[in-house]
């Protein structure tokens, strides 16, 4: 399966209660967000917190529906992402 694949099936999965789905979005995407987070911040410990509310933040969107294209999860992830790291 590829990324596009695998992001549309995470979200809809999500979307529907799917806690295992919950998982794995956390599983695939903290590393990239951890690394993105470590490239712009220099304390580890507000990089992991920048991470751990990123997760957060998607899943809670992706439980409400409010990702509109499933295919730009990644895109959505790394600018909530983003948003934290600038506001931190």
């Amino acid at each position: 399966m590829d990324a596009i694949s695998t992001a549309v099936s995470l979200a809809e999965r999500i979307k529907a209660g799917d806690s295992a789905a919950e998982e794995e979005l956390v599983t695939v995407y903290r590393r990239g967000v951890l690394a993105l987070a470590r490239a712009r911040m220099r304390d580890l410990e507000t990089a992991k917190d920048v991470t751990q509310t990123t997760l957060f933040e998607a899943l809670k969107e992706l439980r409400a529906g409010k990702l509109r294209e499933s295919e730009k999860l990644s895109a959505y992830i790394a600018s909530i992402a983003h948003n934290l790291i600038n506001n931190s």
